[in-house]
This record gives C-alpha cells, sequence and structure tokens, in this order.
C-alpha cells in the first residue's frame, strides 16, 4: 500500500495511468474493511499478518508485539 503513491507521483505519466494504482488502493481498503479489518486469502482465511481487527489486535496474546504498528 506504500509503494502505490509512489507508482502515482514518479511513475504514471498522464491521467489514465493514475487512476489503476489509485484504484487499487481503493479495492484494496475496501475489501479489507468489508471483511471486518482482516486481509483474507483466496483459502478464505486472514492473511498471517493481515489483521488489523481491533479486537483481535487488543485481546489476543499473539498480537501483543504487532499492535502498534498493526494498529497504524
Amino acid at each position: 500500500m506504500f509503494v502505490y503513491p509512489i507508482v502515482i507521483d514518479l511513475l504514471a505519466q498522464n491521467a489514465e495511468e493514475r487512476k489503476r494504482p489509485l484504484q487499487l488502493i481503493l479495492d484494496t481498503t475496501k475489501y479489507i474493511v468489508d471483511n471486518n479489518f482482516y486481509l483474507i486469502d483466496v483459502t478464505g482465511k486472514p492473511t498471517k499478518w493481515g489483521v488489523w481487527n481491533p479486537s483481535e489486535l487488543n485481546l489476543d496474546h499473539f498480537w501483543y508485539d504487532g499492535r502498534g504498528l498493526n494498529s497504524l
């Protein structure tokens, strides 16, 4: 997600080329929000690090050391 604004700013040469990475950002964010702040893999389960659900981050001891970064 952090590289797409760079792509938009430095690589896209016209408005049409800027639309694709911007749409990818919007689609990915909507997908995560629609799935209760989980990045769901093709297996139907959250990816190993695609967990941003506040309840899981704050209440599960597994996420103790990753709370700050994942909350960001």
